[in-house]
This record gives C-alpha cells, sequence and structure tokens, in this order.
C-alpha cells in the first residue's frame, strides 16, 4: 500500500513519549502526522484533511473540546471522525460526546497501542 492509499490519522497528544508509541504502531497501515498543541492540530486539520482525528482531552492548559466546538461549527470538518484517550474517561461520563463528534472514548491507563489501532481500524 502506497502512502496515498493510506487513510490520513492526526494524533493530538501533548505527552510525545506516548504520542510516539501511537504513531508507531499506525504508520505501517495509516498516513500519520502528531501534534503536541490546538494552534498546529487546527492548521494540519485544515491544510492536510485527515480522515481521522485521535486526540487526549487534556493538552498544557486547554482541552480538546475547544478544538472540537470550531470543528463542530464547519460543515466539513464537523465530518471528521474522532477517538478521545484520556486519562480522565470517568469524568466525562456526563457529557454528550457524539455532539463534539466523538465516536470512541478510550481510557489511557486502560488500553494498549493494539487498541489505538483496533480503534482506528473500526472507524476507516
Amino acid at each position: 500500500m502506497s502512502i496515498i492509499d493510506k487513510p490520513k490519522i492526526l494524533l493530538i497528544d501533548d505527552d510525545i513519549w506516548q504520542s510516539d508509541i501511537y504513531v508507531n504502531v499506525l504508520k505501517n497501515n495509516y498516513e500519520i502526522k502528531s501534534t503536541q498543541n490546538l494552534n498546529n492540530a487546527i492548521k494540519l486539520i485544515e491544510s492536510w484533511s485527515p480522515q481521522l482525528i485521535i486526540a487526549d482531552v487534556l493538552l498544557s492548559g486547554e482541552t480538546i473540546f475547544t478544538l472540537l466546538n470550531e470543528l463542530q461549527s464547519d460543515i466539513h470538518l464537523g465530518k471528521i471522525p474522532v477517538v478521545i484517550i484520556t486519562n480522565i474517561a470517568d469524568r466525562l461520563s456526563g457529557i454528550d460526546l457524539k455532539a463534539y463528534g466523538i465516536n470512541n472514548l478510550l481510557d489511557k491507563s486502560k488500553i494498549t497501542p493494539q487498541d489505538i489501532l483496533a480503534a482506528a481500524r473500526r472507524i476507516l
């Protein structure tokens, strides 16, 4: 499979070590780019058009919900599926995740890199 045929995934996580692990497990099947902050994420989404976003909730003092609100207000960008990976999954139980375009919520403390790959495969 050439890079042209690979679906695009944007990974947003400020934990560089964790990001590297996820990139390594995804890169054989997907074209993947990663960033640690929301400003770069917005630029990449607009210029690169990923088909899936995998993101942590807490990002250096900000939350992914800032970005997701912006995406949901755009008719095209709001259709990009989102997988959330977080250590605070229990605190998100009262939030309507679908309203933010979130397709899946994974608890970082309980998942393996293979779980990330499986989530991507289910969506793409």
